[in-house]
């Protein structure tokens, strides 16, 4: 077979037109006795076959496609034939096939499936044969027809009371929960359907289908068949996917979250030793394994102030039309979801993912992952149990997948999708919390490895104001490791032009940010030593050691102190006496300036009080020239910082010697 399966293949590389008999050979690929090899083979021919007719027949807007009426037409005659047989293993490789149709063309599949006739046979098959293993079939395949839109009218009758009738009354595990996938889709995509009709849309608030199962219900008889399933049984792929769906349902979150023996058996799918990975493992399992974890930990999304109010005005309007307000939703408030990580980690969450990446690096798999670890982070009594079960290594690798091509050439920072910022915010958030040494390990090259990434997550027009700042912060802690770290950090692309942009920031948190990632740079790079040098630069500098906020004045005040150490710096003095005097000693401005400037705090800070002092002498030292040097006395004693300063010296004089002091003196 799989030599039949090659010829086809290469038949298709020059030419689409397929003869009856290799048609035939495609569909007789998913008979129920082929190995998986050979059904894997066959996705890849027919996947093939698909593609070769859609290239053929370009699409030109025409309703139907006729690339699909194509295929439609092709594939037809052969499910019906077999759809019409009444031994088991031709019934059984009919079904196979349509459903590995529905998974790899679902346009055409759904053409198929709503021609004259093919329905009925379906149910007539489970009517005839009552074997669970041709009613597992043909609910595997209600079920990806459940997730076309124009399939799921067609299913809204017999078809619907049969899948209900398996799920409540099958005792066969496997039959249950293959009917329960199809409910689910049903459930799900109905719902959907519906606010799609909804006069409000997608935004409109629906009345559940009373003749579709209670998810908490659904969920729960799921939950106890998994616990009662071995670890080969056939039905826990079916299982775990119709959890992977519910789970998305706040009070099936909090139920499943709290069930602990559960959660154990869960991850306990996902093989943790070596020896136990295989090529076969059911990586579509230990997918869905993933994805509920993901969702269980998933924190509500942080809307934007206009999402809010058109969230605030449709709470309104339930409420005026005497509609029951959603306390589903209190579940997933930030507390609620922080506790249910808690439980989570407890049981073992964080073993899943390097396991799961090991055996599938698929962009599901990938984004999965990413965004399930940044929510465990987010929690930071969390933090330090991911970098013990090797949480940042398996960031790290996530990043290295997602900023690569295949080729293994870095991809711009502009090819990006938002989704892989998701892996890279994650390892920032452990960047800002640990020691680089204990996030990345004492090679110096694996810090400079990342800093590629968070300066995309810097740079990246989508990337919101929060990555912006973790960026920033992981930033400065890679830079204060060591001078070569800082350089590095100052040569990536566009870093600095971004970082000068948020220099003038409004959000005092991210100007801070970044204002404290430029003392770093200008302390451990020669290159932005110099850039900084500029009269512009450094009134921006003297400026932001002038605002509110202390921890900003603080980082400024520094970078100022650094930098007036060059006498070129130092020539750029005029018009600073003022906001020097308020580093040091604020109260020592006379009344009429303090009125006409800007308000000044009331106390310094003893940094401030250092950083000012140690300014004043570099200034003072470097004035050059003797009428220089006069000019600077006179703006000195103009704002009466020599008087500060003596006061600062008498206020030391029961303390041993300091720089401070040192520095003090040589400006007196």
């Amino acid at each position: 077979m799989e030599k039949s399966l090659d010829a086809v293949l290469k038949k298709l590389a020059s030419d689409t037109a397929l003869l009856p008999d290799e048609i035939n050979t495609i569909v007789l690929s998913f008979a129920s006795t082929e190995a998986s090899e050979t059904r894997s083979r066959g996705y890849l021919t027919l996947s093939a076959y698909c593609q070769a007719i859609r290239k053929q027949h370009k699409v030109t807007g025409k309703h139907p496609d006729p690339a699909t009426e194509a295929l439609a037409s092709t594939f037809t005659p052969e499910i019906r034939s077999g759809l019409e047989e009444t031994d088991p293993p031709p019934l059984l490789t009919a079904l196979n096939f349509f459903t590995a149709l529905f998974a790899v063309d679902g346009p055409v599949a759904a053409t198929v499936l709503q021609k004259d006739g093919i329905l009925e046979l379906i149910m007539d098959i489970v009517d005839l044969n009552t074997s669970p293993e041709m009613g597992i079939a043909v609910a595997h395949l209600l079920a990806q027809a459940a997730g076309d839109k124009q399939c799921r009218t067609l299913l809204a009758g017999s078809c619907r009371e049969w899948i209900e009738g398996q799920f409540r009354t099958a005792k066969d595990p496997g039959l249950k929960a293959a009917a329960a996938v199809t409910l689910v889709k049903l459930t799900k995509g109905g719902a959907l359907d519906a606010a799609e009709a909804a006069p409000g849309g997608l935004g409109a608030t629906v009345t559940e289908d009373p003749g579709i199962v209670d998810e908490e219900d659904l969920a729960s008889a799921m939950r106890s068949m998994l616990l009662e399933s071995g670890d080969r049984s056939t039905a826990l792929a079916d299982e775990v996917e119709v959890l992977a769906y519910l789970s998305s349902n706040p009070s099936v979150k909090d139920m499943l979250s709290r069930d602990d023996k559960f959660l154990r058996k869960l991850f306990a799918l996902v093989p943790q030793r070596k020896k136990l990975r295989t090529p076969e493992a059911d990586t579509t399992l230990i997918f869905g394994v993933v994805a509920i974890a993901g969702q269980l930990c998933a924190y509500k999304p942080r809307l934007t102030e206009e999402q809010a109010q058109m969230e605030k005005l449709r709470t309104m309007a339930r409420a005026k039309q005497g509609k029951e307000q959603d306390t589903s939703s209190a579940l997933d408030e930030d507390e609620e979801v922080k506790a249910r990580v808690r439980r989570l980690v407890a049981a073992g969450v964080l073993d899943v993912f390097p396991a799961a990446l090991s055996l599938s690096s698929s962009r599901g798999m990938q984004v999965n992952i990413a965004r399930a670890l940044l929510c465990i982070i987010e929690d930071k009594e969390n933090r330090g149990k991911v970098l013990q079960s090797g949480g940042g290594k398996v960031l790290m690798t996530l990043i290295k997948q997602t900023t690569s091509t295949e080729n293994g050439k870095a991809r711009q920072t502009s090819e990006l999708d938002p989704p892989d910022l998701e892996a890279i915010q994650a390892l920032a958030k452990l960047a800002i919390t640990a020691s680089p040494v204990q996030v990345f390990g004492p090679n110096e090259g694996t810090m400079i490895d990342v800093i590629r990434p968070f300066s995309a997550l810097l740079q990246h027009n989508n990337a919101n104001l929060l990555q912006r700042f973790e960026a920033l912060m992981a930033l400065t802690n890679l830079a204060s490791q060591s001078p070569e770290l800082a350089a590095r950090v100052s040569t990536s692309e566009g870093l600095l032009n971004k970082l000068e942009m948020l220099l003038l920031q409004d959000h005092a948190l991210v100007r801070r940010a970044a204002v404290e990632l430029l003392c770093n740079l200008v302390a451990g790079s020669d290159s932005v030593y110099e850039r900084y040098q500029t009269k512009s630069r450094l009134h921006v500098l003297l400026a932001l050691s002038d605002v509110e906020d202390l921890p900003t004045r603080l980082a400024s005040a520094g970078a100022l102190a650094t930098l007036t150490a060059s006498p070129s710096a130092s020539q750029e003095k005029h018009n600073v006496s003022r906001i020097l005097a308020r580093l040091i000693d604020p109260t020592a401005l006379e009344p009429s300036v303090t009125e006409e400037e800007a308000v000044a705090p009331e106390q310094t800070d003893p940094g401030l009080v250092h950083r000012g002092v140690v300014i004043v002498r570099n200034l003072l030292l470097h004035c050059g020239s003797p009428d220089l040097q006069k000019a600077m006395v006179k703006e000195v004693k103009a704002v009466n910082l020599h008087v500060a300063l003596i006061d600062l010296l008498k206020a030391q004089q029961s303390n041993p010697p300091s720089y401070q002091t040192t520095a003090g003196h040589t400006v007196l």
